[in-house]
């Protein structure tokens, strides 16, 4: 397993989601597109036959390495697409 994969991993606790923000991938703090990464992979996690194709992220502060908890959201379905809201705690 690549270091990009062990690092993106997400893992499942009953109906949470969980993941750890490595130090590899720091900046001034983690890279965004390192934690749009775990946001993606959260999204992709429990959809069948989906795949995200498209993202739009907030950053409401510095993330801290260590252990975060995923929140995954439907927010609305149809016939072809789904739109989800993805939170990173």
């Amino acid at each position: 397993m690549s270091r990009y994969s062990a690092d993106t991993r997400i893992s499942q606790d009953g109906g949470c989601l969980h993941a750890s923000i490595s130090h590899h991938w720091e900046i001034c703090g983690p890279n965004g597109g390192y934690l749009g990464a775990i946001a993606l992979r959260a999204a992709g996690f429990g959809v069948e036959g989906h795949r995200p194709s498209s993202i739009s992220i907030q950053y409401l502060s510095v993330a801290s390495v260590g252990h975060i908890d995923i929140t995954s959201e439907t927010v609305q379905r149809g016939k072809t697409a789904i739109c989800q809201n993805i939170v990173l705690t």
